[in-house]
């Protein structure tokens, strides 16, 4: 049987925090890529525009899902940092995913069924882009706090040097086996009150940087 690799990423995490924001990061990671997926799920009835829109909203809930999980380990990182690291974590989920998101595109320009298709797809692609750039960060973050023997060492990095780790883990094997658990994941948390209430309070962050 594999090893999931968002409990193997939560059960490293806790050598550095406490049991209990280790365990509220597993649900700040569900509710965020559940809330995407919700909001993804209206996108796939635009005509032409479903993929973009869909990675678009990826990036917004992913930010929120970061910011929330540095509150959690209690690091502090810059909005525009933070922006990066998710941009680069979405981007190198989607390239991966991009026959998926090709087809999502394709089955909007149809109505009736195929509209219906890829709202559906929508949903499971979203939840699969926040969820595994979740457990990305966490591996990244793990390995900064073990390479620096402290935490706080994470908030004297550059961005460079940080986009350097995300990259690292961003490998296809690895996306190929977090999609596939992502998968799971979303069949089981979209029927899960405690889990569709939770997302409906998760609000994504701007990404527009010209906005105040």
């Amino acid at each position: 049987m594999k090893s999931n690799n968002l409990q193997l990423a939560i059960h490293s995490l806790k050598d550095y925090i406490g049991k209990k924001e280790a365990e509220y990061i597993d649900m700040v990671i569900k509710c965020c890529a559940l809330g995407g997926a919700s909001s993804a799920l209206l996108s796939g009835w635009l005509p032409g525009a479903g993929g973009a829109i869909a990675t678009g909203i990826a990036l917004g809930f992913t930010l929120t899902m970061y910011s929330k999980i540095c509150k959690a380990c209690g690091i502090t990182l810059k909005k525009n940092i933070l922006k990066a690291i998710a941009s680069v974590a979405v981007s190198e989920i989607a390239a991966y995913l991009g026959a998926v998101i090709v087809l999502e595109t394709a089955l909007s320009l149809f109505p009736g069924i195929g509209s219906v298709g890829a709202a559906i797809l929508s949903g499971v692609l979203n939840y699969a882009m926040i969820y595994v750039a979740g457990v990305l960060f966490l591996f990244t973050i793990t390995k900064v706090f073990k390479a620096k023997r402290d935490k706080q060492g994470i908030e004297n990095m550059t961005e460079e040097e940080l986009l350097a780790y995300i990259r690292n883990e961003a490998t296809k094997e690895n996306i190929a086996s977090m999609y596939e658990e992502a998968k799971k994941s979303y069949n089981t948390v979209k029927n899960d009150p405690f889990y569709k209430t939770e997302a409906e309070n998760v609000v994504p962050t701007d990404t527009d940087d010209n906005k105040a």
